[in-house]
């Protein structure tokens, strides 16, 4: 998805279709056939194939306000696996959901070890805590990886605003050093016209496009995410990449790994 037209791309991947990862952390790769003389008027007219999925950011309640990465003991030791792990949000590090438990996503280049401790943390926009929840990692190969609040947490109240904070402790050694990723959410009531529209919308990528045109951008990245999962959509190829990644030249990624589930 681009954030705007004139925006640079962070970086481009020639493949069998033209793709492109802009400042937003979904990449869709429309593939179509080379170039070919037009067809005569007696073959079958062939379907146009779908656009990349444009996403409109809304304006943050506080742009100056830091989020994405704390350094922690990323760059060093047990913890250099983790240093590249990105979370997939707008560059503001603020995202828009319609859902009360919404789902959200990470770029992990190296993957994940087997039982690393990590602490997932919820809090309301005054800071007080609403949940957390502490868990250990599977051994994951590299891709993207989803962690969904369950029905064990509070719901997200619709206008309000909640940060959340995932802590990595790769290095038991420094428990107090850990690779921090951050950011915030806020819960809005989708629009009469978008409900309209979803209403009538059975495609999983027109309703991701819906859901990115609204600026509603973790509802269009999960939508994307679990119909990649799925499988379902050939031949276009969904893949995620990241947005606020620490090396942009690094290849995207198109697998969806297993993860984490919380009671």
């Amino acid at each position: 998805m681009n954030q705007s037209p004139t925006r640079p791309y962070a970086y481009t991947w020639a493949y069998t279709c033209a793709c492109s990862i802009g400042t937003a952390a979904l990449l869709l790769l429309t593939c179509s056939p080379p170039l070919q003389a037009r067809p005569t008027p007696a073959k079958p007219a062939q379907k146009r194939p779908p656009q990349p999925i444009r996403f409109v950011p809304p304006t943050p309640p506080d742009p100056g306000e830091p989020g994405g990465r704390g350094q922690g003991g990323g760059s060093r030791g047990e913890c250099r696996p983790y240093s590249d792990i990105s979370p997939l949000v707008p560059q503001s590090n603020w995202g828009r959901t319609t859902i009360d438990r919404p789902t959200l996503w990470f770029h992990a280049p190296q993957g994940l070890a087997s039982g690393v401790a990590i602490e997932w943390v919820l809090r309301d926009d005054a800071n007080q805590p609403l949940y957390k929840t502490t868990f250990r990692t599977p051994k994951t190969s590299p891709g993207v990886v989803s962690l969904s609040l369950p029905a064990t947490a509070p719901p997200l109240r619709v206008s309000q605003t909640y940060r959340w904070t995932v802590f990595i402790y790769c290095n038991p050694e420094e428990p107090d050093q850990p690779v921090t990723l951050r950011g915030r959410i806020q819960r809005v009531a989708p629009s009469a016209k978008l409900q309209a529209q979803l209403a009538t919308s059975t495609d999983a990528l027109e309703r991701a496009t819906l859901y990115a045109s609204d600026g509603i951008w973790h509802d269009a990245l999960t939508t994307l995410g679990l119909q990649l999962r799925s499988q379902q959509t050939p031949p276009i190829v969904a893949a995620l990449g990241p947005t606020y990644s620490s090396k942009p030249t690094s290849p995207p990624v198109d697998t969806i790994v297993p993860c984490c589930t919380f009671r």
